[in-house]
C-alpha cells in the first residue's frame, strides 16, 4: 500500500483559535521551524485559496511539489496537492474552542498517497518520529510567539 494516514490532536489551553491558525497559516514561516521544510513560497493568493510551492527535504530525499491551500480562519486550513511525489495528499488542520471555552483544540489529519512505492515504503518508518518533531515544532512555535 502506497498510502499513509494520521490525526493527532492538541490542546492549547492558554492560546485562542485565532492565535493558532495564524500560526498554521503563516505557511511562508515553515521552513524556520517545521521538520523537514526547506522552502515554501505562496505564488497566489485568490482571497482564501492560495497556491504555494514547497521543498521538503529528510535525509538525502528532496521533494518539490504544488499545493492548494484552502482558508476558513480561525477554524481550519486544508492543504491539497496531486504535484510531486503524490498521486493525492491533503492536510486538514482544524481548530476549535477548548473545553470549556477555554483555549484552543487543534486537530490536524492527513493523507498521503505516494507514486512511489519505495518512497511509501521509506517514509511508513519514519512516520511516528516525524509527526512527534512537528508537533513539538509547532507547540514551540506557539511558545515563542505567543507566550
Amino acid at each position: 500500500m502506497d498510502s499513509l494516514t494520521g490525526e493527532w490532536s492538541l490542546s492549547f489551553p492558554r492560546y485562542r483559535p485565532d492565535q493558532l491558525f495564524s500560526l498554521v497559516s503563516a505557511i511562508e514561516d515553515y521552513p524556520s521551524f517545521v521538520p523537514g521544510c526547506v522552502a515554501t513560497r505562496v505564488t497566489c493568493r485568490q482571497g482564501l485559496v492560495w497556491q504555494v510551492d514547497n521543498l521538503f527535504g529528510f535525509g538525502p530525499f528532496r521533494s518539490r511539489f504544488s499545493s492548494e491551500t484552502h482558508l476558513d480562519p480561525p477554524h481550519s486550513a486544508t492543504v491539497v496537492s496531486m504535484d510531486g511525489p503524490w498521486r493525492h495528499f491533503q492536510l486538514d488542520w482544524r481548530l476549535r474552542d477548548g473545553a470549556g471555552g477555554a483555549g484552543c483544540d487543534l486537530t490536524c489529519a492527513f493523507v498521503a498517497d505516494f507514486k512511489s512505492s519505495m518512497l511509501a515504503a521509506v517514509a511508513r518508518p519514519a512516520l511516528p518520529e516525524t509527526v512527534r518533531r512537528t508537533i513539538l515544532a509547532f507547540e514551540s512555535r506557539a511558545a515563542q510567539l505567543f507566550g
